[in-house]
């Protein structure tokens, strides 16, 4: 049954041990507990988000394709700290299409590893080693000797994929400038996928996608046609017409929204 923000955080304030222990075994966990929303209040995650959460923990090839203020970026952050905190030997690589992203992704993991005291409470032990200490490159401290940053945040057509990764991940890669203005980045982005990123998975790693789809044949459209790929579609209202995430965005919201740029969403 589905209790209300005021009562979860009542729960949280009387029985921390078991939100942390939540966090412990799940990303979606982290998500409440330890990250909070523009107004500094924890995030309580929709229905739709946890299917999330519970596909990036059991699918090594995956496409989670969702609207435009879904969370999807947050949520991903939330994973890859409970990746880290599970397993600090785990190298994370993570490319968008903007390199302003990238920075700002990387300073929130940075952030948070170094300062968020209720991700402390889940992992103690998850912590920086200032050594390599940066938006770009950081790595956290761990029982193995290797000069390889445990998360790197890189664009994808300006970066090299350097090492290899346990976790390469890329959060819309493709973008409005580099599919639809200069369509000829277009094939440059397939390239770089094919050649400069995809080829640096290790061996039983986990490549996810998550991204909003611009043009029918931009790289991640293509990804949607190989049937190797899990594929998991969300889109603002759902196949019965109700609103996805009614508490963010509820039915008059998004006919605003439609209204704004006279186009469906």
């Amino acid at each position: 049954m589905a209790i209300s923000p005021q009562t979860a955080e009542i729960l949280r304030s009387r029985a921390p041990n078991l939100f942390i222990e939540d966090a412990w075994r799940s990303s979606a966990g982290v998500a409440e507990w330890a990250l909070t929303d523009l107004e500094g209040r924890r995030l309580r995650c929709a229905d739709f988000q946890r299917d999330w959460h519970d596909l990036l923990a059991s699918e090594s090839r995956l496409l989670l394709e969702a609207f435009r203020g879904s969370g999807k970026t947050t949520h991903l952050r939330a994973y890859f700290l409970w990746r880290l905190g599970r397993n600090p030997n785990t190298i994370i690589k993570y490319i968008t299409g903007d390199p302003e992203l990238a920075l700002g992704f990387g300073d929130a993991m940075l952030q948070d590893i170094e300062h968020n005291d209720a991700l402390h409470q889940v992992f103690p032990g998850l912590l920086p080693d200032k050594t390599l200490w940066s938006k770009s490159k950081l790595r956290v401290r761990r029982g193995v000797t290797s000069d390889q940053a445990s998360f790197e945040a890189d664009s994808i057509l300006h970066g090299r994929a350097g090492g290899r990764a346990d976790i390469l991940s890329f959060d819309d890669p493709t973008t409005w400038r580099n599919t639809v203005a200069q369509p000829a980045d277009r094939e440059k982005v397939k390239l770089a996928l094919r050649e400069n990123w995809l080829p640096f998975i290790v061996p039983g790693g986990q490549i996810v996608f998550i991204y909003t789809p611009w043009h029918v044949n931009d790289a991640t459209a293509e990804l949607e046609r190989d049937p190797v790929w899990r594929h998991g579609r969300w889109p603002i209202r759902d196949a019965e017409d109700r609103a996805t995430w009614p508490a963010r965005f509820p039915d008059a919201e998004i006919e605003r929204m439609r209204a704004d740029i006279r186009s469906p969403l």
